[in-house]
């Protein structure tokens, strides 16, 4: 069975390698510390090149004794206030540019041109404004390798439910990090989008700017990571379009610190990168839809300025596994996670990247494949030029922008799912469809060309005349026939009902030959009783509410061993290797195996509940449910129950619950008597019985009660709804023909016909299908 949570699964073990350009020419020196009053774990590069540095005499290095008595900066960073003079600081005149390292009073260090220097009392008040490195070097090359690790992060901010695990790459654990909370309540879950997973991140990065004759003559950002991500977007809403992006984590790291070199002085280019990371969701919301990828990924993106002009750089391979979807019809959702890198110089954004992997899953089932999932790369690279020409303007390109089928469903080309009879004339007033397995035809509407058949579309071909004499005068005045034998073109696979589903269901009789538990395929046929009881009190069901495992080799089923008692037992799907799971004297009430094959809820009337059992285990009670409550059903996903309950009424409601007791909520609330849930295994419906309209029929609605369709409309009784494993059908027991039978229909109501027809009592259908 299928989720209850509209769940997307992204699983992403991937290698990036951003590359913008190779490294200008330029030979390191030994690597030099930092020499600020700031303390940091980088050791910084020295760079010369085979063309010799040139600061000009308006470039001021301001020297850490210097930088010491400045006492503050403006907010816009215009005005500096130093707490007394120094020679350096009587030096400056207009028209120079101060440069300097981090420090305590200026964290990014700074790069500014002066424009007025005064003194007020033993104060230095320096008026500055923005500087480009082009003002302050003639020539030179600027270049650093860096990789960046947890220990070398100055400070980090983490959203709730994330925390940065120790290791020598980021490594961060993700566990319910809310996206999304309809009502703003963090406290009510059950509106909620979620996260969870984790993201492991080992990322570098290269800087090469050369400066010649005092222009910017080539730039290059160069991004490298080594990314593995795990992420899961659960859903705990339905029928919503959102599109919600959430930063989970921020880290500011310690300034880097890049010298270029001359006889007479070493001019600092300060760099502070900031790394943060987000996940999203694009897209409609549906309960049930899930996807998984492993993903492999090598790539390269970049941007390079040269020759005044902008390059981008491209290369991209990779390869997966992933695992089939599952999924509602119609949807359009994207999940998605990314990070953002960008480079601080003197605290002014420069180069900057964004990389967002994701997993798209799209469906329609009108649309040929009606699935299909895709797995994307978005990479756009970008440089903000203020920081180092006034001439250049800045730019930024999407280098890569891949989006590739990963999966789809399949199409089939085989044949039909039925065949059409010939038309008698006269006799025949509509063509007939008859699908294989069927017991009564469809009849065509002669006024439209195409036929519906679950949720495939056929063509029919054929020959048409008019005639207008057919029938009573006016009565199919224009009526269109559809002479001689008729083909079929199908869109899309098709669907008809699969004879190797099984139902199983509960038989009573006065003949205990035709009591018991009983198979048969869907269609009806294959009957075989796989359990029975030796001693059969004629008051009571010998054995009711059978219930299949996940797997389909066995079926548990409540056995009455005695007036007011008995037992679950569970038996081989062949009906071989019967054993008794419970021993206790208790009378059990609708039972049904969990989608994980670990437990039972049921009814019991021992307690007057619902209780939970672990598959030969000891009883154990559910706690929050009451003895008001009853016909307990399994979320696809095991971890919900939905039920029926008098709990806050006379009349009977549909509940939810967690399997631990919590959190209930009820679905419906009316004058009426709702029962008999059934949960789709897409997780997206329910199944039930009211009898809104004067006696019991079956219903369908949205998990969070909207979206209300009758399927059964008759003055018959109709009840135990429960889906075929593909969610195409409902099967559901009818006394329309005179006593208690199983019928299946098509999950909108078409279609519904008797599959058992005999003059016994059926009861309890529960459907198993190979998923």
């Amino acid at each position: 069975m299928r989720p209850s949570r509209t769940t997307l699964v992204i699983l992403y073990i991937t290698t990036l390698v951003l590359v913008l350009a190779q490294p200008l020419s330029a030979v390191e020196i030994a690597p030099a510390p930092l020499t600020s009053d700031k303390d940091t774990s980088f050791y910084l590069p020295i760079i010369i090149t085979s063309s010799e540095p040139i600061i000009p005499s308006t470039t001021k290095v301001l020297t850490p004794a210097t930088v010491q008595q400045l006492e503050s900066i403006s907010p816009d960073g215009s005005t500096f206030i130093f707490s007394e003079t120094t020679p350096e600081l009587s030096s400056l005149s207009q028209g120079d540019v101060m440069v300097s390292e981090a420090s305590t009073a200026a964290p990014y260090g700074f790069l500014r041109a002066v424009t007025s220097v005064s003194n007020q009392g033993n104060q230095v008040v320096v008026q500055t404004q923005a500087a480009t490195l082009e003002d302050a070097i003639e020539q030179g090359v600027i270049h650093t390798s860096q990789v960046l690790s947890p220990e070398n992060v100055r400070d980090s901010s983490l959203v709730k439910g994330v925390s940065l695990v120790n290791s020598a790459s980021f490594l961060f654990e993700l566990e319910d990090v809310v996206l999304f909370d309809k009502d703003g309540d963090e406290k009510t879950t059950g509106d909620q989008i979620l996260a969870k997973g984790s993201i492991t991140l080992s990322p570098e990065f290269d800087f090469d700017a050369d400066i010649q004759k005092g222009q910017l003559k080539s730039l290059d950002f160069t991004y490298r990571a080594n990314q593995i991500t795990e992420l899961e977007i659960e859903a705990r809403v339905t029928g919503i379009d959102i599109k919600r992006e959430k930063e989970i984590a921020r880290h500011n790291f310690a300034p880097i610190t890049v010298y270029v070199v001359t006889p007479v002085i070493a001019f600092p280019v300060v760099l502070t990168p900031i790394l943060s990371v987000h996940v999203g969701i694009d897209g409609g919301v549906h309960v049930g839809v899930t996807a998984g990828v492993t993903h492999e990924m090598n790539m390269a993106a970049g941007l390079r300025y040269a020759d005044k002009a902008w390059t981008p750089i491209k290369n991209f391979t990779d390869n997966f596994e992933y695992n089939p979807p599952r999924l509602t019809a119609g949807v359009d959702l994207k999940g998605y996670a990314g990070l953002q890198l960008e480079l601080l110089l003197y605290g002014v954004v420069g180069p900057h990247i964004d990389i967002n992997l994701y997993l798209k899953l799209e469906a329609d089932i009108f649309d040929t494949p009606w699935w299909t999932l895709y797995i994307g790369l978005e990479a756009p690279v970008g440089i903000n030029i203020e920081i180092f020409s006034r001439v250049i303007t800045s730019h930024e390109v999407l280098v890569i922008a891949i989006q590739d089928i990963l999966a789809q469903a399949k199409v089939s080309t085989e044949g039909t799912c039925g065949r059409f009879a010939y038309i008698n004339q006269g006799i025949d007033r509509y063509p007939v469809f008859l699908p294989n397995g069927s017991k009564e035809p469809w009849f065509i509407d002669p006024f439209i060309s195409d036929i519906f058949h679950e949720n495939e579309s056929a063509i029919v071909h054929g020959h048409q005349f008019m005639n207008n004499d057919w029938g009573p005068i006016g009565e199919y005045e224009n009526a269109r026939w559809l002479m001689g034998y008729l083909s079929v073109e199908y869109k899309t696979n098709c669907s008809e009902l699969d004879t190797n589903d099984n139902i199983a269901f509960s038989s009573s009789s006065s003949s205990a030959t035709n009591a018991g538990v009983m198979v048969m395929n869907s269609a009806g046929g294959d009957v075989r009783k796989i359990a029975s009881l030796e001693v059969r009190n004629s008051y009571f069901l010998s054995v009711q509410c059978p219930t299949w495992s996940p797997e389909g080799d066995e079926i548990a089923f409540f056995k009455r061993t005695g007036l007011d008692f008995g037992d679950i037992f569970i038996v081989r799907n062949d009906g071989a290797n019967s054993r008794n799971s419970t021993n206790n004297p208790y009378w059990y009430g609708k039972l049904v195996w969990s989608p994980d094959g670990t437990r039972f809820v049921y009814h019991t009337g021992y307690a007057d509940s619902i209780q939970l059992i672990d598959v030969d285990s000891p009883l154990s009670h559910l706690a929050g449910i009451s003895m008001s409550d009853g016909n307990p059903n399994w979320s696809p996903d095991s971890q919900l129950l939905v039920f029926d309950s008098t709990l806050s009424s006379t009349t009977a409601g549909i509940y939810m619950i967690k399997v631990d007791g919590s959190e209930p909520r009820q679905i419906t609330d009316n004058p009426w008597m709702d029962t008999d849930p059934s949960w789709s295994p897409d997780g997206s419906k329910i199944a039930f019985v009211s009898n809104r309209d004067g006696d019991n029929e079956i219903f369908t609605m949205d998990v969070n009660g909207a979206n209300v369709q009758q399927l059964t409309n008759n003055t018959s009784v109709d009840s135990d709804p429960v889906w075929s494993h593909n969610g195409a059908h409902i099967a559901f027991v009818s006394d329309r023909d005179g006593n208690n039978e199983i019928y299946v229909m098509n999950a909108d109501g078409s279609n519904q016909h008797n599959v058992t027809n005999t003059p016994h009592q059926e009861y309890c259908p529960d459907w198993f299908g190979v998923r």
